[in-house]
C-alpha cells in the first residue's frame, strides 16, 4: 500500500477536518399552519404540500386523542365532586 512520504502536521490535519462541518438546515414556514419545515417536503404537523392535504398526520390525530382523554378525565372529576 502507499504510504506518505512525511508525517502531516497538526495545522494540515486541522484544516482537511475543518471542512466536516454540521450545517444547520435551512427552515421555511408553512404556508398552512405556519409551523417551521424544511423545503420541497410535506409539512409534518398538518399534512400539507402545496397547498393540498397529502397525508393525515399522526402528531394531529395523538394530540386529537391526547385532549379527549384529558376532557373525558375532567368531565369524571366534576361528575363526581
Amino acid at each position: 500500500m502507499a504510504e506518505p512520504k512525511k508525517q502531516s502536521s497538526r495545522s494540515r490535519s486541522k484544516i482537511r477536518r475543518s471542512k466536516f462541518i454540521a450545517k444547520i438546515p435551512t427552515l421555511i414556514r408553512c404556508p398552512h399552519c405556519k409551523e417551521k419545515i424544511m423545503p420541497h417536503r410535506v409539512c409534518s404537523f398538518c399534512g400539507y404540500y402545496r397547498g393540498k392535504e397529502i397525508i393525515v398526520p399522526k402528531i394531529i390525530t395523538s394530540k386529537n386523542k391526547k385532549e379527549e382523554k384529558i376532557k373525558e378525565k375532567i368531565e369524571k372529576i366534576k361528575k363526581e365532586g
